[in-house]
């Protein structure tokens, strides 16, 4: 075997168990930190989700780009879709009382005009 044959058996690996370990457990870090209440089934939850991501995403450059893409979108869908529907709720909230104000007026007449049949006899 020459010096050329060694270097030619030689192969890298650019994804391992070791990096899916490591990988797993900092995207179940990085979940966890993002709640401020943790329980047992919180974090296991996370973990098999990073698991099952850090399987798929595999340490490759354009995946997490992909999923970082994919985030953006549902992002930027947020930022613009969560005004629209607060203006929507806001509406509907005021309608609905503007119905409850006029119940309560009605029954405060009722009321009143109760009272004052009392009150004259």
């Amino acid at each position: 075997m020459t010096n050329n044959d060694a270097a030619q058996n030689t192969e890298y690996a650019s994804w391992s168990w070791t990096f899916w370990f490591g990988e797993t457990v900092v995207m179940t870090c990085f979940l966890t930190n993002s709640f401020e209440k943790r329980n047992s089934a919180l974090v296991a939850g996370f973990a098999v989700i990073s698991l099952l991501l850090s399987l798929l995403l595999r340490g490759q450059f354009w995946r997490y780009a992909t999923l970082l893409g994919f985030q953006g979108a549902i992002a930027l869908l947020v930022v613009l879709a969560f005004p629209v529907m607060e203006m929507v709720l806001e509406e509907i909230v005021q309608e609905k009382m503007r119905k409850v104000g006029e119940k309560i007026r009605a029954h405060d007449a009722r009321v009143k005009e109760m009272l004052k049949k009392q009150a004259g006899q």
